[in-house]
């Protein structure tokens, strides 16, 4: 198994641009060509891929895979639910045929994270090297208590073929009307999971200010999930990369 991560992000139409303007922040934060991290672009069956020009612009820095997902639901929480399984149906089916590195975990996010170090990746494949010493976890990320315990869907998972195709195979036994994170929280828990302190989620959330940047840089937070909006791209951009495109 690889010692990289897989960064797979899924989008649809609601959240294209936001997801565009996300992953062109990412790539143009790496200094050089990763060799820690490859990238997944996952875009749902009715949602156009993102533009070649930016895909392009992305490879430049990482290894990049792109996922048009099955037809399959649409709307919350189903639509989340297909999308979010079938980016790890796929990656657990071309890792064992040999057509993409058997990465040690996933992380599966959606436009409404951003990191705030330039350093992230590796900050983040840190915390899942920890999370799995001295016990193997399936999941790891950040465990938020609102409306109950269960953890946030920006999360790593890991490349475990097993722990793949149990977290698949819980996945489609999904019949409620509620989000995959929270209806595999409790399972996840029993299999194994950790807490990364360093990932956050501050559900739908608008218009962080420099201060709120500067404090969570403070913090040593590697990844922030529910920003609603480009506003800390837009200060990532300003004090990490100069404002530069």
């Amino acid at each position: 198994m690889t010692g990289k991560l897989l960064i797979a992000l899924q989008y649809w139409g609601g959240d294209r641009a936001q997801a565009g303007e996300l992953i062109r922040f990412l790539a143009d934060l790496e200094p050089k060509h990763s060799d820690i991290a490859d990238v997944l672009l996952v875009n749902r069956n009715d949602c156009v891929p993102l533009p070649p020009e930016l895909e392009k612009h992305v490879s430049r820095k990482f290894n990049l895979w792109t996922y048009r997902a099955p037809r399959g639901n649409v709307g919350w929480p189903a639509g989340c639910n297909s999308l979010w399984t079938n980016t790890v149906r796929w990656v657990n089916c071309m890792s064992v045929a040999g057509k993409i590195p058997k990465y040690k975990a996933t992380f599966t996010f959606e436009s409404d994270g951003c990191p705030v170090f330039p350093d992230w990746v590796a900050r983040m494949s840190q915390a899942w090297d920890a999370a799995n010493t001295p016990n193997p976890v399936c999941v790891a990320g950040p465990i938020v208590q609102i409306p109950g315990e269960h953890m946030n869907g920006n999360l790593m998972v890991s490349g475990v073929p097993d722990t793949l195709r149990w977290i698949i195979r819980a996945a489609d036994g999904i019949r409620v009307n509620a989000g995959w994170d929270w209806v595999l929280s409790p399972i996840f828990k029993k299999r194994g999971w950790a807490n990364i302190p360093g990932m956050v989620s501050y559900y739908n959330t608008r218009g962080y200010t420099v201060e709120q940047f500067a404090q969570a840089q403070q913090d040593q937070l590697i990844w922030i999930h529910g920003v609603k909006d480009n506003s800390l791209i837009e200060h990532g951009r300003r004090f990490l990369l100069g404002s530069r495109t």
